[in-house]
């Protein structure tokens, strides 16, 4: 198996360096954004994406944000929707045809004002296959 991937912060792929991986393991790995630098087309994708907050982001990065949204689902999502949900939106767009993609993602990515529309367009162009959610609410009634 070869890894490939992205990674923003050059430190991180040092420390993997003297964590234990080799050089060859790491040979594939670029320095790049994978939402506004996305990577070619891959079979398989497993990210644990940074979760950033949209209070966090820029006012030029939530425009290019809603420009990757617009492309993609053709219409910009809630300016709640934080990085990792562009970042699971890229990740999609890059599956080659019968791939599959693996994330770690937080509950808002269920819960949040966007994930209607996000999960509408997921779920009509992709074959959702597994999905844990290890977050569980649960209201009792009021009887």
């Amino acid at each position: 198996m070869k890894l490939m991937g992205c990674e923003l912060d050059d430190a991180a792929v040092q420390q993997a360096l003297t964590g234990g991986l080799s050089k060859a393991d790491m040979a594939r790995v670029e320095i790049r954004d994978f939402v506004l630098d996305p990577p070619q087309r891959r079979f398989s994708i497993v990210a644990n994406p940074p979760y950033i907050r949209h209070h966090r982001l820029g006012e030029k990065l939530k425009d290019k944000l809603r420009a990757i949204a617009k492309l993609t689902i053709g219409r910009p999502l809630d300016g709640r929707a934080g990085y990792h949900i562009y970042f699971l939106l890229q990740g999609l767009q890059r599956l080659a045809p019968g791939g599959r993609l693996s994330f770690i993602m937080p509950a808002d990515t269920c819960e949040g004002v966007f994930s209607h529309v996000l999960w509408k367009w997921i779920t009509t162009h992709y074959c959702l296959e597994h999905f844990y959610f290890k977050y569980l609410h649960i209201q009792r009634r009021r009887n």
